[in-house]
């Protein structure tokens, strides 16, 4: 009965001999918190036999978690990502979604999901997107004529924000220009807006729902 038992799990993940895997495009964490990225095969084959690597961010030979053998295997992969990360979800039913906990900003970037059967393997990318707040506005105003130009400057936000100016009717103004440079973390964008006014103005900065 063992015996039967242990060929019906050796064989459990290559059978159906080709399977995908299936992951969103991006999942969005918090800094100091906990996210989990979604890994499942189609179909939902019974994967405890087979072998899952999870990579990233942005690296292939970065591995964050190695399941073989039947089990996660301990001491693998890189030390900054040790005692954060687990497999989670029913591996009898294709999924072998990875938890990330305690995120920082360093965590953000593309991670990838392979998995390896006895006939078969593949893989699929997932981008971690951490939102990050940036520093105050810094207001300045100089003389354009007639005219005051008033830029905000703003460092360190990730995805890129929006700018939003507004009268003191709190109507939108349209007439700024935006102009973006790439940080040197995790692209992390730094941001300069210029607009022409002659009143007083109210701005706000918020980063797109994604």
């Amino acid at each position: 009965m063992i015996l039967l038992l242990l060929v019906f799990d050796l064989l459990s993940c290559s059978y159906g001999d080709k399977f995908s895997v299936v992951v969103p495009d991006v999942v969005m964490g918090q800094s100091g918190s906990s996210v989990v990225l979604p890994c499942t095969l189609s179909p939902p084959l019974n994967c405890k036999s087979c072998e899952v690597q999870w990579y990233g961010p942005n690296n292939k030979d970065n591995l964050v978690l190695l399941y073989k053998d039947l089990k996660v295997q301990e001491n693998t992969g890189d030390p900054r990502y040790r005692d954060r990360v687990s497999l989670i979800g029913e591996l009898e039913k294709g999924t072998v979604s990875l938890k990330l906990e305690k995120l920082t900003v360093a965590d953000r970037g593309e991670y990838v999901c392979y998995v390896e059967s006895y006939l078969w393997y593949e893989r699929a990318s997932v981008f971690l997107n951490l939102p990050v707040v940036g520093s105050p506005p810094l207001l300045s105003l100089t003389e354009a004529g007639e005219q005051v130009n008033v830029s905000c400057a703003s460092d360190g936000w990730s995805p890129k924000p929006k700018f939003t100016w507004r009268d003191k009717e709190g109507q939108e103004l349209r007439n700024s220009v935006d102009q973006y440079s790439t940080g040197t973390l995790s692209s992390i964008i730094s941001i300069s807006t210029p607009i022409f006014i002659a009143a007083l103005i109210h701005i706000s900065i918020s980063t797109p729902s994604l």
